[in-house]
C-alpha cells in the first residue's frame, strides 16, 4: 500500500486537554478501515504582518479525526477548530481578532471553522476545503506524513489571502492608508498528531 511521505501546513493552533466536541464518531470502518482522532499537542500557529510589526498566535481548542485505510493510507481528515480560542502576543489584538472587525466569535454562525480533506496528489499535495467566516474555499499544499505504529503525524506550512473568506479589516483591499494596512496574506505552520482507537 503507497505511504505519503513529504511536506504539509504558520498562525498557531493547539490542541488543548479539553478540546471542542469530537467532529466524528471514532470507531472502526468497514473494509480494514479505522477512525484515528486528533491529540493533545497537535498545533496550529498563524503569522501576521503590518509595516514595521510582526505578530504570532495560535488557536487553543481544535478538536478532528483521519480516516485510515490499512493502517498507512490517508483516505479523509476533518478538522474543527473553536474561534473563540483564538491568541495573539498582544492581548488588545486578541481581543479585537475576536471582535466584530475580524472574526465576530460571539456569532454562531461564525463560531467555528472546518477543514476537509478532499485529496492528496501523486505528487503529496493535500487540497482541501477550510471554511471560516461562512466561506468556504479550496487551499492546496505540500504535506508530509509519518506513519509509525498507531499514529499518525501531518505537517506543513502554508500561506492564505484572508480577504478570500471575506476577513478584510485593515486590508489594501480597502485602500487603506500605508501605515494603517496589515497584510492580507497570513503564515500558517500545522503540526496534527492522530492516534489509532
Amino acid at each position: 500500500m503507497r505511504r505519503f511521505s513529504s511536506f504539509l501546513f504558520l498562525g498557531a493552533l493547539a490542541c488543548s486537554e479539553d478540546p471542542v466536541p469530537k467532529a466524528h464518531d471514532v470507531a472502526p470502518l468497514e473494509g480494514g478501515k479505522s477512525s484515528w482522532t486528533l491529540q493533545p499537542g497537535s498545533r496550529i500557529q498563524w503569522r501576521g504582518s503590518k509595516p514595521m510589526k510582526t505578530h504570532v498566535g495560535e488557536f487553543e481548542r481544535m478538536s478532528g479525526f483521519v480516516d485510515v485505510e490499512n493502517g498507512d493510507t490517508l483516505t479523509a481528515m476533518e478538522i474543527q477548530i473553536e474561534m473563540a480560542s483564538i491568541t495573539s502576543d498582544d492581548t488588545t489584538l486578541t481581543n479585537h481578532l475576536k471582535g466584530d472587525k475580524w472574526f465576530r466569535v460571539a456569532d454562531e454562525r461564525f463560531a467555528t471553522s472546518l477543514f476537509t480533506l478532499t485529496s492528496i496528489s501523486a505528487d503529496d499535495r493535500l487540497k482541501g476545503e477550510l471554511t471560516l467566516m461562512g466561506q468556504t474555499e479550496t487551499i492546496l499544499t505540500p504535506v508530509e506524513l509519518t506513519w509509525n505504529e498507531n499514529s499518525l503525524r501531518v505537517q506543513s506550512e502554508l500561506t492564505i489571502d484572508r480577504t478570500r473568506w471575506g476577513v478584510t479589516e485593515k486590508s489594501r483591499v480597502l485602500g487603506e492608508i500605508a501605515k494603517r494596512v496589515v497584510d492580507d496574506d497570513v503564515e500558517l505552520s500545522v503540526d496534527l498528531q492522530f492516534q489509532a482507537p
